[in-house]
């Protein structure tokens, strides 16, 4: 269903609420009361921690498949409230945000990342996406160092 706001689509059951926010909108403080009890996460990883702070419980994003424990780090931080930390680790996702910008679709460079760092990870994906070539990764090579090369 649509929300009241006619831009975030409310998928739910009577256990979760999963919301997508198309325009990068965070509309948790905006559930009606009927859906209190409702888990709330958000799909995209820099909203992670706005979310959790607005009253939602977390983000189902990528980040977390290649950069485990910042993602974890960020869990800790807002059990703690420690803000330094919360403030570091969003600056840190925010950085790490280009992953889902330097190649459309994302998911191959989620993948070539994964396999670099040893998770083994295939790089192969299911049509209609395919794994990066040679030449672009060649051509990403410099954002790879950037990210989690850490050259």
């Amino acid at each position: 269903m649509l929300s009241s706001d006619g831009n975030s689509l409310v998928a739910y059951s009577t256990s979760r609420a999963v919301l997508r926010e198309p325009g990068g909108e965070i509309p948790v403080g905006y559930l009606p009361p009927c859906f209190s009890n409702f888990i709330v996460y958000t799909g995209y990883d820099n909203n992670c921690i706005p979310t959790v702070i607005s009253g939602g419980d977390g983000c189902i994003g990528a980040l977390s498949n290649v950069y485990p424990s910042l993602c974890a780090e960020v869990i800790e931080s807002l059990r703690k409230e420690d803000l330094s930390q919360i403030v570091k680790a969003q600056r840190l996702i925010d950085e790490r945000m280009r992953s889902y910008e330097v190649y459309t679709p994302f998911n191959p460079v989620m993948k070539w990342a994964m396999a670099e760092l040893g998770t083994g990870m295939q790089e192969n994906c299911k049509a209609p996406l395919t794994a990066l070539t040679e030449e672009t990764k060649a051509s990403l090579s410099s954002f790879a160092d950037q990210l989690w090369r850490n050259k």
